[in-house]
């Protein structure tokens, strides 16, 4: 199925790291650490949700729920490569560099101690079985590591419609976990404004600050926070915005509505 999806010149590139990241696990010692059918049961209890696990071992989808509900897929139907021909067209291109990039970030992360505490999440324009496009919001992390030395194995995709709340066609994206910083911010800044980073609710509460005419250290006091650790937000909120100093990114605070 990642032969079908190569096709879509759009998705090619994201295609290409898949096939890479089955090739790099494949053989490595040792089975995950999951049990899915239980979590994916709570999860499913979840109304307009669905779910889907993807190993990078095997190269597929291995478990799914709730396609039927939410897109009108049945079970058979359900794949890799149906997930990525229903892109909308004009969401394709950065959709699947961002997924690309984060797919790369995902399978480069070794000792994963914590990995239900790294994820992203990212929001776009989906297409039902009837042909009607939904928005939705998907949140994937690490769900299934092996013992050696907890190379990912594969990730878990909890994915809700959105439409009600969303009805704009921007893609918008968030990183959750320090570790998963290992993008290429110069690619996802050359798709905006497609492409539209979602602060996390510390970055908002330092560009709040930051509107304020405040600097790090006032900051750092204002929030119970060190220095270290607003600069390392202030770096990240530069980089993932593609904006280059305060005074930009302050701009695209106002302009986006974050204060």
């Amino acid at each position: 199925m990642l032969k079908d999806i190569a096709k879509n010149p759009d998705v090619a590139e994201l295609a290409t790291t898949l096939h890479a990241l089955r090739a790099g696990v494949r053989g490595k010692v040792g089975s995950g650490k999951a049990q899915p059918g239980a979590l994916i049961k709570i999860l499913a209890a979840f109304p307009g949700h669905y779910l889907y696990i993807y190993n990078y071992r095997k190269g597929r989808i291995t478990h799914h729920q709730g396609f039927g509900e939410v897109l009108g897929y049945a079970d058979d139907e359900v794949s890799i490569g149906t997930l990525y021909h229903a892109f909308h067209p004009e969401d394709a291109p950065a959709l699947a560099m961002l997924t690309e990039q984060m797919i790369g970030a995902m399978s480069r992360i070794s000792n994963a101690h914590d990995p239900l505490g790294l994820a992203w999440m990212v929001d776009y324009r989906v297409r039902r079985k009837d042909g009607q496009y939904i928005k939705v919001l998907r949140q994937s992390m690490v769900f299934e590591v092996g013992p050696a030395n907890d190379e990912v194995i594969s990730t878990i995709n909890l994915c809700k419609a959105i439409s009600a709340e969303h009805t704009g066609h921007t893609i918008g994206w968030r990183i959750l976990g320090p570790t998963m910083v290992d993008l290429d911010h110069h690619k996802l800044a050359s798709m905006q404004p497609k492409l539209q980073y979602r602060p996390s609710s510390r970055e908002l509460e330092v560009v709040r600050e930051l509107v304020r005419g405040k600097n790090s250290k006032e900051i750092a006091a204002a929030l119970n926070i060190s220095v270290f650790t607003v600069s390392t937000h202030r770096r990240n909120l530069l980089l993932r915005t593609g904006t280059h100093n305060t005074p930009e990114l302050v701009c695209q605070a106002m302009e986006h509505g974050w204060v």
